[in-house]
């Protein structure tokens, strides 16, 4: 197991698309050669939140 902080990049029509830096939870479980990693990106009012998460192999 694991965790940390990925930093991402986004921009936004409302903000006249000027890229904003975000740091985002990071998690990762691990069993041998595979891992599961995810990360939450929060939304606004009447705006979705997201769980991203994604399979690694490693070999």
């Amino acid at each position: 197991m694991g965790a940390g902080f990925t930093l991402s990049v986004t921009a936004r029509k409302d903000m006249y698309y000027i890229p904003i830096p975000a740091p985002l939870p990071l998690v990762s479980v691990e069993y041998d050669k595979l891992s599961l990693q995810a990360t939450y990106i929060p939304g606004t009012y009447n705006n979705g939140n997201v769980l991203f998460a994604w399979l690694r192999w490693q070999w």
